[in-house]
């Protein structure tokens, strides 16, 4: 028989599956294989054949060949959470494809920034086994990574006088039947005979073949029938028992909602996004929003025009006097609220409420809550989250209007996991981060201030994990898996302490991790690398220069330029260069000057419309735009001291011409 030929599908540093940092794939549960680190945003067909329908998965697909081999390409870990964001699908199911075609395009970078990770296994779902492969160097689209022999036609017993079994499931998993839950039930029945098969309005998928499942498109909570067929078919369906949740009879439900509130949500994972990575265990802290009541009508203008001005001018202090003993994360987003409770917008939506009767607090209130509306219907993901800082904004004043304290803090249990539709970072920085062990937020997303603010703070985070944690009693024993992103809800006594033990063990490693961070880099056979870091503000340069960087690879300016209603000058810019400068301590530092327009748009910038922005006003050709811009930058770069010590990156040129 003739190897069948599979072609790097990606670009990249092509490595062992069991390298990849998720045990579904680097147990080989889902199938043998490779998987490649990409270095490229495009994924081409590894062989010919034909596309497999795998529904509402985007972020996935499997060539099947002639011979009847499915080849999966997953990009990603737990890209299933971005629910298609940043992936483009250029084929179609049943499509035939050749060896090289595109098959989907994919945004590298929001992958790597809020995936688990960008490392993308490459692996044989069904059929065939590896000859050869690959490993431990990096491969072209296109170059070969593995030999393939077809399996021989097994002969299958009969099944004419085997036992048959039915029962029927609901799927706990928060997205579905994706890949990670497919594989594991897929690894479930491997010690049984018996063929097992899950039906789904009308369709059929083989149980053993993740991608099989997956096409089914089946999505959490969603009834499914599983029949098995085979001498042992009654303990293959009982095996699966540990991962799905039996369908009970109608009487059984009726009993179980009778039950108080949350008792259905004790046993059970809940999947969410990683905001802060860790492992903590500890009991539930629930935190519910405190909604401050308002009255509608007010007691005269003038009069509630200077009680809103009092309260502002009282959180303003207030928010100033926290920031000069805070750390830095916290510093920064205390700066930041005390100089929007200042916005000329606010004051003037608020001050057409009061002229019209209202009372100072309702008048806030709609302000606030107009303009967080606002961002949350922008593009910008970042934009949206700032709403949160809006949110937090409303409380902190009308708590003030009603003559309580700004923040309301809450006396936590020693290991609280805290649990909440969403965090505001006021309430999170009222609290005893001594005792928060865990955060886990219904809503939410990685790269809000409460999310910033927990990783800083060395807590676990998951975010978006949806309204089922409410549901979750005060005080229920929580395993929170910010590694691999779920939420572990009342576990058994065992698994807590061996996650007990994992986390201490982390700890240790991390520590000895710090220890020899600032040892010279270089690989087993002694080449000398040099580890730069990304940074964006003065802390994440000094948590470099702490990790052991040698240096800033490159300094993204535009977060000086956002949000503010007029662009730092450059005393301001040359301030902020040279304690980045002195923090790295010497080492180099390559500064990159402002890269907006296109998908970073700035208030006080306004651009031209494009109808592709990506090829119109966009980095370099910006401060082209506004010279003044790019001449207050440069001046502030050439001041740092001592001279030379920074460099200067272009966006958008590549050569000299």
């Amino acid at each position: 028989m003739t190897a069948l030929v599979l072609k790097a599908p990606l670009a990249g540093w092509c490595m062992p599956l069991a390298e990849v940092p998720d045990p579904v794939f680097a147990q080989a549960m889902a199938g043998d294989g490779i998987a490649i680190d990409p270095t490229g945003n495009t994924l081409h067909a590894p062989c010919d054949g034909e596309i497999v329908p795998m529904k509402d998965a985007k972020h996935a697909v499997t060539v099947r060949t002639d011979s009847g081999i499915d080849v999966l390409v997953h990009v990603g870990i737990d890209t299933v959470k971005l629910a298609g964001e940043g992936f483009t699908l250029r084929v179609s199911p049943g499509q035939r494809v050749r060896s090289g075609d595109l098959l989907l395009e994919f945004d590298l970078d929001l992958v790597a920034r809020r995936a688990a990770s960008a490392v993308s296994p490459v692996v044989l779902a069904s059929g065939g086994s590896i000859l050869r492969r690959i490993l431990n160097r990096r491969v072209e689209v296109g170059e070969l990574v593995m030999e393939i022999e077809g399996d021989a036609a097994a002969a299958q017993p009969s099944q004419a006088n085997a036992a048959h079994a039915r029962r029927r499931f609901r799927i706990p998993f928060e997205h579905g039947l994706h890949v990670r839950p497919a594989a594991l039930i897929s690894a479930a029945l491997r010690p049984f005979a018996a063929e097992v098969a899950i039906v789904s309005r009308g369709h059929s998928g083989n149980a053993r073949s993740a991608v099989a499942m997956m096409s089914l498109g089946v999505h959490c909570g969603e009834s499914v029938e599983v029949r098995a067929t085979g001498a042992d078919a009654v303990a293959a369906l009982a095996a699966l028992e540990a991962l799905l949740e039996p369908e009970m009879p109608a009487a059984v439900r009726q009993e179980i909602s009778a039950r108080p509130p949350g008792d259905a949500a004790r046993a059970r994972r809940i999947e969410g996004v990683i905001a802060s990575r860790g492992l903590a265990v500890g009991l539930a802290a629930r935190l519910a929003p405190v909604e401050t009541r308002v009255e509608e009508t007010g007691g005269g203008e003038a009069r509630e025009t200077t009680a809103l001005r009092d309260a502002l001018d009282a959180v303003r202090e207030g928010l100033e006097r926290r920031a000069n003993g805070a750390i830095a994360e916290q510093r920064s987003l205390l700066e930041a609220h005390a100089e929007l409770v200042q916005d000329p917008e606010l004051a003037r939506e608020a001050a057409a409420w009061i002229a019209q009767g209202k009372s100072a607090g309702y008048a806030w209130r709609e302000a606030t809550r107009l303009l967080a509306e606002v961002l949350e219907t922008l593009a910008d993901e970042r934009m949206r989250e700032r709403a949160a800082d809006l949110r937090d904004l409303e409380s902190q004043v009308l708590r003030v209007l009603g003559g309580q304290p700004m923040q309301a803090p809450r006396e936590l249990a020693a290991n609280s996991i805290l649990l909440a539709d969403d965090l505001l970072p006021s309430q999170l920085m009222a609290l005893e981060a001594s005792r928060i062990a865990g955060i886990c937020i219904a809503r939410g997303g990685p790269t809000s201030h409460v999310a910033i603010i927990a990783a800083a703070s060395g807590i676990p985070t998951l975010v978006s994990a949806g309204a089922g944690i409410l549901e979750v009693p005060e005080g229920t024993p929580l395993v929170l898996d910010a590694e691999h992103g779920w939420l572990d809800i009342d576990p058994p006594e065992a698994e807590r302490a061996a996650a007990d033990r994992a986390a201490a063990q982390r700890a240790q490693e991390r520590a000895t991790d710090l220890e020899a961070a600032h040892l010279p880099c270089a690989t087993l056979d002694r080449v000398r690398v040099t580890v730069n870091a990304n940074v964006a503000t003065l802390e994440e340069a000094r948590a470099a220069a702490e990790s052991g960087a040698e240096g800033c690879g490159l300094l993204r300016t535009e977060l000086l330029f956002l949000d503010r209603r007029e662009p730092p000058d450059e005393e301001e810019q040359a301030a902020e260069y040279r304690r980045i400068a002195e923090v790295l301590a010497g080492r180099p530092v390559n500064i990159r000057t402002l890269d907006v327009g296109g998908d970073k748009p700035i208030a006080y910038l306004p651009m031209p419309r494009e109808d592709n922005p990506a090829l119109g006003l966009r980095g370099l050709r910006t401060s082209l735009w506004r010279p003044e811009l790019l001449r207050a930058q440069l001046g502030a770069i050439l001041r740092v001291q001592p001279p030379g010590s920074c460099r200067i990156l272009l966006p958008m040129v590549t050569d000299l011409e």
